[in-house]
């Protein structure tokens, strides 16, 4: 699956390191020092624990230095055991988009460069708490920059739950989710 990403352009790929770019990711990171056959790296990873990113040696150099944003209206959690689960979708209250926290990797495979993606992942807020363990760490718009930016410390305190009013989640049967219709609460 590909993703859009809004990252920094990336070094080599323009003239300046400091402008953004909207651009594809696969889904999935492979780390920059793995050097074998793309089948050799069995499982991408697509998820980063925000709480241990620093200690990672799939995600910590790109936590340092390879920071972006997945702009979605949502993602979707499931609930229940395993073969009988429910699925449900998370979105902010107000429909509009939201900016996932997440990090990039370009990984060298058998001659071709592979752009890779990975949420960044925290505890659940209690919106949140009783359908999942884990909830992508989204980043409010007045922090983008901090997250995009080069003071790792700064973006190391947006890894939190976001504010559990801002979000509303709904059960999501088939197909699309249907947002409820909030007008009459």
């Amino acid at each position: 699956m590909i993703l859009p990403v809004i990252r920094h352009v990336p070094e080599g790929d323009g003239p300046d390191r400091t402008a953004l770019e909207l651009g594809p990711c696969v889904w999935g990171v492979i780390p920059d020092w793995f050097r074998g056959a793309i089948g050799a790296w069995k499982r991408p990873a697509f998820a980063a624990r925000g709480e241990d990113i620093l200690q990672s040696t799939v995600f910590r150099g790109a936590f340092r230095y390879r920071r972006c944003l997945v702009p979605v209206h949502g993602w979707y959690l499931w609930e229940g055991e395993r073969g009988a689960k429910t699925r449900y979708a998370a979105a902010r209250r107000d429909g509009d988009w939201i900016c996932l926290a997440a990090v990039w990797e370009r990984a060298l495979i058998e001659g071709s460069s592979r752009d890779g993606v990975a949420v960044v992942t925290t505890g659940p807020n209690d919106v949140v708490a009783g359908l999942a363990t884990r909830m992508p760490v989204v980043v409010a718009p007045e922090d983008y920059d901090v997250w995009l930016g080069s003071d790792m410390r700064a973006a190391t305190r947006l890894i939190r739950p976001s504010p559990a009013e801002e979000l509303l989640v709904w059960p999501s049967l088939d197909g699309y989710p249907t947002r409820p219709d909030l007008s009459s609460r």
